[in-house]
């Protein structure tokens, strides 16, 4: 049954001429610029202070990071020798 089903949806693929697929990309964009327009952008101010909190973060995160594995390695090392 489901062979069936999947040999139909391939005849019906082959029936469907390069006129049908590029209709059918020029529908996919045309929704595309129609949701684009619906989004709202962010204005400088925000942009920037996200992108300030962003990078404070990565920093943070960095510092953590490295003193762990400084930690870790210390504690590595002080038990293989």
């Amino acid at each position: 049954m489901a062979q069936k089903k999947e040999k139909l949806v391939k005849k019906s693929e082959e029936r469907q001429g390069i006129g049908q697929k590029i209709n059918d990309l020029r529908s996919f964009f045309d929704l595309s610029k129609k949701e684009l327009k619906k989004v709202v952008w962010p204005d400088k101010k925000e942009t920037m202070s996200t992108t300030g909190a962003v990078l404070i973060l990565v920093l943070v995160i960095s510092v953590f990071l490295g003193i762990t594995d400084l930690g870790l390695a210390k504690i590595i090392e002080a038990i293989l020798s």
